[in-house]
C-alpha cells in the first residue's frame, strides 16, 4: 500500500489517498476530471498512514480527501 498525493489542476485541491496501485488509481481519476491530476509524491503506508496526514493537514482540509495546496503541504510533499 502506498500514501499519495496528487494535484487536480495546476493550482486545484490537493488529494490524499492510500491504494495499492496509486498510478492506476491517477487514471481512474483522470477518467472524470476536466483538469490534468498530477502526482506530487508517493510514499509507503496505508490508511492508517493516510489518516495521520488528514490529520496533521485539517486546518487544510477542504471536503473528502482534498486539501488546500498551502505552503506547508507544498513543502511536506
Amino acid at each position: 500500500m502506498a500514501v499519495y498525493f496528487m494535484q487536480i489542476g495546476a493550482a486545484g485541491p490537493i488529494k490524499i489517498g492510500h491504494a495499492s496501485a496509486p498510478y492506476k488509481r491517477r487514471s481512474n481519476l483522470q477518467t472524470v476530471s476536466a483538469a490534468p491530476i498530477e502526482v506530487l509524491a508517493i510514499v509507503d503506508g496505508g490508511r492508517e498512514e493516510e489518516q495521520a496526514t488528514h490529520r496533521l493537514f485539517s486546518h487544510l482540509h477542504l471536503r473528502g480527501e482534498l486539501f488546500t495546496p498551502a505552503d506547508d503541504l507544498l513543502e511536506y510533499v
